[in-house]
């Protein structure tokens, strides 16, 4: 008979939406191991250490949810989720080497070789399954989610995107209105406040008249919740926005995605296509005589829902942020591991631990490191695959890492509070000498 408590942690993990890092390990030291002669024990810890993957992988703490995807196939060699999570994981590491092995034995489960791999695309624009994601293994099964945002080491992963850009229903989006207000006779006043905004939108987009303030930033249209934005392009052309505040969840837009970053975000006709899938609508005379407007509204609208990964993709392959905003930008997405590893341009150790200005950018950097090097210390082959110099020794990440740790946390101002009424702040505030204490920890263990 498996345990309760067991039984209790799978349904508090299946129900959950949100789960801190404290809480999930607190779960993980609860859970029970005696009978695991049991079938029904076996597939309940089966499905709780799959579930924790998922939740560390959420959260950017890849090395743990390899640790938990593993313990999985322990109780079941075959679970193909946990199989996508390691090739997820792994990738999410730069570890494509592995990661390629994981996506190459999951192959077989999807029946993708035979349907993509094996015939001409020729074949493929005649195949349109009746119902993907309930096809058997004799039939063609539709790519999940979760294995999409990574299947770009596939050899031939572009015929795959363009296939499933054909072959996949469109999302039901809200739309998205954009105006560009591009008078050339005047020059724009940078930081228009929210009514001028609103007033500018409505004017040209008379179903936005709806429009209800919600708080200072959110407004909503019809119940559903929107961003009102304005940014400037140029010195004379402003862009006002009205965004839907939705989290982005479709195979299509994604497959679309992927090509355009495969083709270096260069194709302006598969960025057409994105738009017209997102239901952007636009408003400006001007439009279609400047290429590059299209570029700027599809960052602006990454940058509105919040989808910072695909924006700082777009970024770096345009060349136009500073080293600094590139670094920060990958810490804070929980990349800088793999940017390491892929061995990108100015990407190592020094330049990274110099860039270092800010408390946040440098927890994340130092949980983004203590979390790989518990990995690799348990698992020789990931260490050996790693590409850049993490020991401890000098000129390591850990060295220079605690080095400079070591002179901000000299320089840090004491966390203050008054006496008679605490400052409302988290109880255990960032600070670099709690960081650096991490990091030594590290080197010494």
């Amino acid at each position: 008979m498996y345990d309760e408590t067991n039984l209790k942690t799978f349904i508090y993990l299946k129900k959950s939406k949100r789960i801190s890092i404290r809480k999930l390990e607190q779960k993980i030291k609860e859970l029970h191991f005696d009978d695991v002669q049991d079938e029904t024990f076996k597939e309940i810890l089966e499905q709780i250490h799959s579930l924790c993957g998922d939740v560390y992988f959420s959260k950017n703490r890849f090395g743990a949810a390899i640790k938990q995807y593993e313990l999985c196939l322990k109780y079941n060699s075959g679970n193909i989720h946990a199989i996508v999570g390691l090739a997820n994981s792994f990738q999410s590491l730069g570890l494509d080497s592995l990661s390629g092995e994981k996506f190459t034995k999951s192959e077989s489960f999807y029946v993708w070789k035979r349907t993509f791999l094996g015939n001409t695309l020729d074949n493929e624009r005649d195949f349109v399954p009746e119902n993907p994601d309930d096809a058997g293994n004799d039939e063609f099964q539709c790519i999940p989610k979760s294995l999409l945002f990574n299947i770009a080491i596939l050899e031939k992963s572009k015929r795959i995107f363009e296939y499933l850009g054909r072959v996949e229903p469109s999302a039901d989006f809200s739309e998205s209105y954009i105006f560009i207000d591009d008078d050339l006779s005047i020059e724009q006043n940078i930081g228009d406040d929210v009514d001028n905004m609103v007033s500018k939108l409505v004017n040209n987009f008379p179903q936005l008249e709806k429009i209800k303030k919600y708080n200072k930033t959110q407004f909503k249209i019809d119940s559903k919740p929107y961003k009102i934005n304005s940014k400037n392009i140029s010195r004379t052309t402003t862009l006002y926005s009205c965004i839907p505040n939705e989290t982005l969840k479709s195979k299509k837009i994604s497959s679309l995605y992927f090509s355009y970053l495969l083709s270096g975000f260069t194709e302006n006709s598969i960025l057409d296509k994105i738009r017209d899938e997102l239901k952007i609508i636009i408003k400006s005379e001007n439009y279609y005589m400047r290429e590059d407007f299209k570029k700027i509204i599809f960052k602006h609208w990454l940058e509105c829902v919040g989808d910072k990964k695909s924006l700082l993709s777009m970024n770096i392959s345009d060349e136009t942020l500073s080293l600094k905003q590139i670094i920060d930008g990958t810490i804070a997405t929980g990349q800088i591991i793999k940017a390491l590893n892929q061995q990108r341009d100015r990407f190592n150790p020094e330049t990274i631990c110099h860039n270092i200005t800010s408390k946040n950018i440098a927890k994340i950097l130092t949980e983004s490191v203590e979390d790989y090097v518990k990995l690799c210390d348990s698992n020789k082959k990931i260490k050996d695959s790693t590409n850049f110099h993490l020991d401890s020794g000098p000129g390591s990440l850990l060295e220079m890492l605690q080095d400079k740790l070591q002179q901000m946390s000299v320089a840090e101002k004491p966390h203050k509070t008054s006496k008679n009424k605490p400052k409302n702040t988290r109880k255990d505030p960032i600070t670099y000498a709690k960081l650096y204490a991490k990091i030594k920890k590290l080197r010494t263990d």
